[in-house]
């Protein structure tokens, strides 16, 4: 016999069972499908807030929440970008203003760059100029190209510099460019203008993989910094240029050959090295001047100029001290060394034709050349440049035309326009 209660409650027993089962399993769901994804979507969303973009909103499924996460990703990394864009533009803004070499800014330029963009290399390409010669300043990856080459090329490099706009370029290079066997692939260029001018070209490579829209905007804005600051650097320098040299010859001036003197003196005192200073007399330039004129005789002096020049090293310095007087200064070299090249400036200049009336006659000169050196003669730059003064007014008695060095003795070999004095060390007064 069944009871009829307990065959009521066992029906309603399976279905509450079946409820609970039901009801744990919704609770599974909701927590793994739901709550759980909502709780990563949210610190994520609490990490933007807080200004982090660098955490990524985690991947979540294809649905209404997984499509929210993604809006969320997009957005965290257009932030990160215009973040990330924006302090590097302060950073090369501060280092293009600060107070620091040319070369030297522009490397941190390049430096952030590179960090900013993830590239493998950041480059600036400067063209040579009247002031500078063309220059390359890299961070990461070498371009082992000339630097003509690439600004000139049919590369990323080249259109870049030829691109009439001041916007960057996503280009990539063709497999027989210049770029393209130094293993970098991807450009994003812009070129360094300055009105009219293309200073240059400015850029981020990679070896593989694309530059973003962001990308291309810091590399636009930085190069128009940079193209504002190698446009300062270049007017300073031509101020500082004009300000120290001679109109008339192209020739260091008197101001800037005083500050010279001293601080070449100074360094030969602390390396323990020789230092010579020749100072060179236009003999009779006044008849010049009285017989042909002024022009004639600036042409006279323009022409010496560039012979003399031509007649000693580049690491030398000539100056026009004033009038139709100039002075060599030669670091690192002996009295005896000094001489040779001041006969050898007497005899380029003997040689010097300055062609007059067009041409049809000429011009000819003749100098007289006076040496000191340190330490033999001296020790102050003061003193030897009076001393190499002296040297010269005894020359110029000697006959003109001729070479003399003081502290020589008068056996010393020598050209027989080389004669040689014996003065006592004095001082400028």
């Amino acid at each position: 016999p069944v009871s009829e209660v307990s065959t009521l409650w066992q029906p309603i027993a399976i279905l509450l069972g079946l409820i609970v089962i039901a009801m744990f399993f919704i609770v599974v769901v909701v927590q793994t499908d739901l709550q759980r994804p909502l709780r990563r979507l949210d610190r994520a969303v609490a990490a933007l807030a807080r200004d982090e973009y660098d955490v990524p909103v985690p991947r979540l499924a294809n649905d209404e929440i997984g499509r929210l996460a993604s809006s969320f990703e997009e957005m965290r990394r257009q932030l990160r970008a215009t973040v990330t864009g924006a302090q590097a533009r302060a950073v090369i803004a501060s280092e293009l203003n600060s107070p620091q070499p040319l070369e030297r800014a522009l490397a941190a330029v390049c430096a952030q760059l590179r960090t900013s963009s993830g590239a493998d290399t950041a480059f600036i390409l400067v063209n040579g100029s009247e002031m500078t010669d063309s220059f390359a300043v890299i961070e990461g990856k070498e371009l082992d190209v000339d630097v003509a080459t690439l600004l000139g090329g049919e590369g990323p490099i080249g259109c870049a510099h030829r691109h009439a706009g001041p916007d960057a370029l996503l280009v990539g290079a063709a497999s027989d460019s210049p770029e393209a066997r130094t293993g970098l692939h991807e450009f994003c260029t812009a070129p360094l203008r300055m009105g009219r001018n293309v200073l240059g070209v400015l850029g981020i490579a990679r070896v593989e993989g694309d530059f973003t829209g962001s990308d291309a905007s810091l590399v636009s804005s930085s190069a128009e910094q940079v193209a504002l600051s190698l446009e300062r650097y270049r007017f300073i320098a031509m101020m500082q240029r004009q300000a120290s040299t001679d109109d008339l010859t192209g020739l260091y001036n008197h101001r800037f050959l005083i500050d010279y003197l001293g601080q070449q003196l100074a360094l030969a005192e602390r390396l323990n090295t020789p230092l010579a200073i020749l100072v060179i007399d236009l003999d009779h330039f006044k008849r010049v001047n009285d017989t042909y004129g002024h022009p004639v005789g600036d042409a006279v002096l323009s022409g010496f100029a560039q012979t003399l020049v031509g007649s000693i090293r580049r690491a030398d310095l000539a100056a026009r001290y004033g009038g139709e007087e100039f002075i060599v200064v030669m670091s690192n070299t002996a009295a005896v060394d000094a001489r040779r090249v001041a006969e050898k400036i007497r005899a380029a200049a003997e040689a010097l034709q300055v062609p007059i009336d067009g041409g049809r006659n000429s011009v000819s000169v003749s100098v007289s050349v006076g040496g000191a050196a340190y330490p033999e003669d001296t020790t102050t730059a003061t003193e030897l440049l009076a001393t190499a003064d002296a040297a010269l007014y005894d020359a110029k008695h000697g006959g003109r035309n001729r070479v003399c060095m003081a502290g020589e003795r008068a056996g010393m070999e020598g050209s027989t326009n080389v004669t040689s004095v014996i003065r006592p060390r004095r001082s400028a007064q």
